[in-house]
């Protein structure tokens, strides 16, 4: 058996980019709950979701053609 202590190789093996990404995922994911708070208080919350749910999906295809990645088809036939 071995005396060293266990390393948590997840955070030791982190990069910078790593850091900034979750610190952007904690940035996003926090405020999404202040600017909810104040958009229900101008427009329905049924207007609010679905204005969310339209500009997330903008983001994502802007992602999906800024990497090159395909969007999935609508309709796919099945095998068999």
């Amino acid at each position: 058996m071995s005396n060293d202590k266990p390393q948590l190789s997840a955070l030791s093996d982190a990069s910078l980019k790593d850091w900034l990404m979750l610190a952007a995922l904690i940035f996003i994911g926090g405020s999404a709950f202040v600017c909810i708070k104040a958009a229900v208080v101008t427009a329905e919350p049924g207007v609010v979701s679905g204005i969310r749910l339209w500009v997330a999906a903008l983001l994502l295809c802007a992602y999906a053609y800024a990497t090159g990645r395909p969007l999935p088809g609508l309709f796919q036939e099945k095998d068999g």
